[in-house]
């Protein structure tokens, strides 16, 4: 820390915290400085068994802890939205949850052993670990997944994989088709991949080999090769990426009967189809893919009273066309 940002911090002139804590500081007109528990122990300097700033990790990072926010339960108040911004009414903040954890909240994933993978810009696999917290091995880690006032923290366990959603975009992106939307057609012009390999690395190869210096590959184009050829192998890459995270999660946990899979890669459904072959286990998937937002949402509804607890969310989000093994089953 600098000198300047040290005599600031000393004067408590001085905030530092994440993208919600600003958020929540800007809304609420400068009168709020917190976070939840969740994101916090997503910062790598919060202790998530003492539930408190660890001290001597700040101390690493020259972070006094009076310049940090303050931590509320998850589904807190944490003031209004001021009335300057537009509404024209105040509007309060009563959930707040980190991205994967508000996921895991809205997929409903509740009880000890629930699992769901998001395939978003990055590929995101959590368990429900209830109160317990998983030792950080086999690339995965712990985290606080939520606490809601009068009750314990939720504890959830995350293996994440960065080249995710990413390898799709670049399909848009790269000119080879114009849609996103389009994707699973194209890759079905082709009965296969005809050979062709693409190896998505775009920031390094992550789980569990690590190379950062790693770059994304395509392999085996021949003069044959077709845009669906390449637009197939993309996909098959998602695929081969998410059963690889899914297994080391089963070698530590066990195998699930289901899973949940959300984000945006997750409404392609050769994606998910091949998963369902390549793991052997059902899968849900939501109409709304963005479970982030959902969680979010659930969340503040508890917080204002619009459900009573956990169970009354769960009532009040129905579950249809659900089908057996082998398929997708969307709710």
């Amino acid at each position: 820390m600098s000198k300047g940002a040290k005599k600031l911090a000393s004067s408590d002139k001085l905030c530092f915290g994440t993208i919600e804590t600003w958020l929540i500081w800007k809304l609420t007109g400068g009168r709020t400085w917190a976070t939840d528990y969740s994101c916090a122990s997503s910062t790598g300097i919060f202790d998530i068994w003492k539930c408190s700033w660890c001290p001597i990790m700040t101390y690493i990072f020259s972070n006094p802890i009076n310049i940090l926010p303050e931590v509320r339960d998850s589904n807190a108040y944490f003031g209004e939205i001021d009335k300057s911004l537009g509404f024209g009414f105040s509007i309060p903040i009563t959930g707040v949850l980190g991205d994967q954890q508000a996921s895991i909240f809205g997929n409903l994933l509740f009880d000890v052993g629930d699992l769901k993978l998001t395939l978003g810009t990055g590929i995101a696999c959590n368990i429900n670990t209830g109160t317990k917290t998983h030792p950080t091995s086999h690339n995965i880690y712990p985290l606080i997944g939520w606490k809601l006032s009068g009750h314990p923290p939720f504890y959830v366990a995350e293996l994440l994989a960065a080249n995710g959603g990413r390898a799709v975009e670049w399909v848009v992106t790269s000119g080879l088709i114009e849609n996103i939307h389009d994707i699973d057609s194209v890759a079905k012009t082709v009965q296969n991949s005809a050979g062709v390999s693409f190896v998505p690395a775009f920031n390094g190869m992550e789980v569990p080999y690590r190379d950062p210096f790693a770059g994304t590959s395509l392999f085996g184009i021949s003069l044959s090769t077709k845009v669906g050829h390449i637009v197939r192998a993309v996909l098959e890459s998602q695929t081969f990426i998410s059963h690889h995270v899914l297994n080391l999660i089963f070698d530590y946990y066990g195998k699930p009967k289901k899973i949940r899979v959300d984000g945006g890669a997750s409404q392609s459904l050769f994606i998910i189809e091949n998963l369902v072959t390549l793991s052997e286990i059902e899968i849900e998937r939501s109409k709304c893919v963005e479970g982030s937002l959902m969680g979010a949402s659930f969340l503040a509804g508890l917080g204002v009273g619009l459900y009573n607890d956990l169970n009354d969310i769960k009532t009040n989000v129905l579950l249809e066309n659900k089908l057996s093994f082998g398929k997708l089953w969307i709710y």
